[in-house]
């Protein structure tokens, strides 16, 4: 008894502490604790791993050649169980050790420890057990004791044969990434191999690579890098919404209904097949069981609880598709100015699109894979009870091999996957400069130029999906193999069975209908495997954009700002972009209520940094202060300054909309009337009306439909709807004619009366009547003065003047 009770448990006892301490190791510990094998030792103990499971797959052998030889002697199946289980756990570590030459040593060392105990105490127990001296008995008496040897070897080699703590390793890549070095190597000695001959998009995979390696490293390995996912949660679980929940709930209870369906179907019809088979004569047929199961079972199954349950889970699925983009879209807009200048809107629009696949990695998981590895379980479990464990064994090999074969051939297709995922991204960002920039193309004749470039990375977009697409076929075929050799030998198992012990012909009709239940979850799991790897990869790009913070946030208990005149001042500012880059130095002035002043002077002095980008407070200044009636802007929300400011810019963009509705952004509840008048003081009022749909027609793509002047003039009218308490001119008429200019100026004069008003200018012309001109160099205020007093000291102000 206590032989056979070992022979079950010892291989599920190894597999789960082998689990156990391997995702306890992986969720706790740095990737950088894991421990190295070099080239020789890492080859040992694998080959001792092979070997092992050789051994416990040769003396399953042993028995079989032994009942074809002696008839009456067939084997216990509790020793059949043992060696076969067994023989698949040691192959699992063999694989395990062949995919990567670092691993964290707990679960080796534990799971190890604990298999080599257990054989021995098998040993022991096989040979204080009766049995009959003969040639098989030495041969697997001689097995068994080699087998112990292997198992004292390869636990000698776990514990002294171990190198320091690996600086990379396989899980510290992406998900699914494999390792490409030779056992041994460390990540550094292999990128100075191929730096040489890597090609920028080569230098850019590795470069996130390493980005996720730092991560993990930084959050103490993976149960920390997938706690980060759970910024997440919110947009995927219902969390305050009673009629999703309800949702929810149902959709759970219809599934466990499906798995009853799954069990109860097969058996039924298994029944009714034994009932007609049994049929002599006048006897009735079972039309009972017949009506049984189409209407409790086939009708409600197929046409009523499936269909209402993808009818709950699309809602659910859309909600969440709802939540995710719209919450990704409001996070990038809280994001600073800083990360909106470094990062293409192409790219950011493909990531985000990429990063919806975190609804369809939830749904996978809840609807398919969770749902499937219990029909898994029970079909197992049931068919080992209807017909024998051997047919389970059967079934655990078949198992066993496709999963292996599915994450072996998934690591290919997923790194393939990868690549040309990248690839899109790039052919996303080139086609968007494309079109987004058509006029600049144009006029430099660049079409042909960016044709070409789009066509190279097409091309290679092209060859990495045929060849993640080749991958993915041969997969399928290796699969399938598997998959038939199984069936095959689960019929040829259950034939014997049926004639040995006679059972009715109705099991057979039980296990083919089985099969299906239990050959759509294998390939629907490695369909789900697959798919949760990649949505896993797609993710990745919006968890890390969604992990950037603003650099420029609202205080805690920030107020609103309280306009008192208007009064600007600037307390000893520096400001950099980068560290050791200074912009500005030191600048100190004051602005005084409903005065006009004026920043000049050479491209890039700071004019624009100085009067835009920190008034507005799109960066906060490295030292020093800006207040605004003696409110430091910092103080105050970001929201309330942006309400009290109005600017316009010599770079703003319009959206493609039409006339009255582009006005109309810059306040959205005003009327049609107030959107009238705001272009009649803007003076373009009279040229909208000539248009053929007036202020209905459409304006293009950044305004492209305008004049250079007209645009100006509808940023004036936004101005003038707007009417903000502090006006800033940024370059706003640096574009246009000289008398397009004077029209301009006009409009401007009106609107600035009695507001304060900063103006940064190239043309000096339009500062001349500016109470206060502010002369920049190099980040640094070196004049001051009305425009007489500027001319007449002939310095900087005057140079510019000539």
């Amino acid at each position: 008894l206590s032989l056979r009770l070992l022979h079950y448990s010892a291989p599920i006892a190894v597999v789960l502490l082998a689990v156990a301490l391997s995702i306890t190791s992986a969720c706790i510990q740095r990737p950088s604790k894991r421990s190295i094998l070099n080239l020789t030792r890492h080859n040992r103990s694998k080959w001792i791993a092979l070997a092992t499971a050789t051994l416990y797959i040769g003396e399953g052998l042993a028995y079989i050649i032994q009942t074809s030889y002696q008839e009456h002697c067939l084997p216990a199946q509790d020793a059949l169980v043992y060696l076969t289980l067994s023989g698949l756990v040691w192959l699992g570590f063999y694989f395990s050790l062949n995919d990567t030459d670092t691993v964290y040593r707990f679960p080796y060392a534990g799971s190890w420890a604990l298999a080599t105990i257990l054989e021995i105490i098998i040993c022991v127990l096989h040979f204080h057990t009766p049995s009959v001296k003969d040639l098989f008995h030495g041969v697997q008496r001689g097995v068994q004791v080699l087998r112990v040897f292997c198992l004292v070897g390869i636990c000698w080699s776990i514990a002294f044969q171990f190198k320091s703590s690996a600086k990379v390793d396989v899980e510290s890549q992406p998900l699914l990434q494999s390792q490409d070095a030779e056992y041994g190597s460390t990540q550094k000695s292999l990128i100075e191999a191929e730096e040489d001959d890597e090609d920028v998009y080569t230098r850019q995979r590795r470069s996130l690579r390493e980005e996720h390696r730092q991560r993990l490293e930084s959050v103490q390995g993976w149960w920390g890098y997938l706690r980060q996912f759970r910024i997440f949660i919110p947009h995927l679980v219902p969390m305050n919404n009673r009629r999703l929940q309800s949702y929810a709930v149902l959709v759970a209870l219809l599934v466990i209904c499906d798995r009853i369906a799954n069990v109860l179907g097969p058996q039924l019809l298994g029944d009714i097949v034994n009932r007609i088979a049994r049929m002599e004569g006048n006897d009735e047929i079972p039309w009972r069981q017949i009506l049984f199961f189409t209407i409790v079972i086939k009708i409600p199954h197929d046409h009523i609880l499936t269909p209402l349950k993808s009818c709950l889970s699309v809602r659910l699925y859309y909600w969440s598709y709802q939540s995710l983009v719209l919450s990704s879209i409001s996070h990038i807009m809280g994001l600073s100015l800083d990360f909106h200048e470094n990062q293409g809107s192409g790219e950011v629009r493909e990531e985000i699109r990429q990063g919806e696949a975190m609804n369809n990695l939830f749904d996978e998981f809840m609807n398919k894979a969770l749902p499937l590895v219990l029909d898994v379980v029970v079909a197992f479990i049931y068919l080992s009870w209807l017909f024998s464990v051997s047919l389970g064994l059967v079934l655990a090999v078949v198992y066993v091999s496709y999963v292996i074969i599915t994450y072996k051939t998934t690591i290919w297709t997923t790194n393939r996957r990868r690549q040309y995922l990248g690839t899109q991204v790039e052919v996303q960002s080139l086609m968007d400069r494309c079109i987004a920039n058509w006029q600049t193309n144009v006029y430099f004749n660049r079409q042909e130029y960016l044709l070409k470039c789009l066509a190279e990375l097409v091309g290679r977009e092209v060859i990495e999906m045929a060849t993640h697409n080749d991958l993915s076929h041969v997969k399928n075929v290796a699969q399938g193999v598997v998959m038939t050799l199984g069936y095959g030998a689960v019929l040829l198992l259950a034939a014997q069975q049926m004639k040995d012990e006679k059972q009715p012909v109705g099991n057979m009709v039980t296990l083919l209908l089985y099969w299906h239940i239990i050959t759509r979850p294998l390939f629907t799991l490695a369909n789900s495997y697959k798919d949760i790897a990649n949505y896993l990869v797609n993710s990745e790009r919006l968890l890390q954009l969604t992990q950037k913070a603003p650099t420029v946030t609202d205080a805690d208990g920030a107020r609103d700002l309280d306009f008192r005149g208007g009064k600007i001042e600037y307390r000893d500012v520096r400001f950099s972009y980068e560290d050791g880059n200074p912009i500005l130095k030191g600048l100190n002035f004051t602005i005084e209520p409903g005065s006009t002043v004026a920043f000049v002077g050479a491209t890039g002095s700071g004019k624009s940094t100085t009067c835009d980008k920190l008034l507005f407070r799109m960066y906060d200044v490295t030292e020093g202060s800006i207040l605004i009636d003696d409110q430091d802007v910092r103080d105050v929300t970001q929201f309330s300054i942006r309400e009290t400011l109005g600017i316009v810019r010599q770079d703003q963009t319009l959206f493609n909309d039409t006339l009255v509705e582009s006005v109309r952004f810059a306040r959205l509840d005003a009327t049609d009337e107030e959107v009238f008048e705001a272009c009649k003081n803007a003076r373009i009022h009279d040229k909208i009306i000539t248009f053929p749909k007036g202020y209905q027609s459409k304006i293009g793509e950044r305004g492209v439909k305008l004049s250079g002047g007209e645009k100006q003039r509808l940023f004036i009218a936004q101005l003038f709807l707007r009417d903000p308490r502090i006006v800033v001119l940024d370059e706003a008429t640096s574009t246009v004619d000289n008398l397009t200019e004077e029209e301009i100026q006009e409009s401007f004069a009106r609107i600035c009366k009695g507001r304060t008003t900063v103006i940064v200018a190239h043309r000096l012309s339009t500062v001349k009547e500016a109470d206060q001109i502010f002369v920049l160099d190099r980040g640094q205020i070196v004049e001051q003065g009305t425009h007489d007093e500027l001319l007449r000291l002939r310095g900087k102000y005057f140079n510019l003047w000539a």
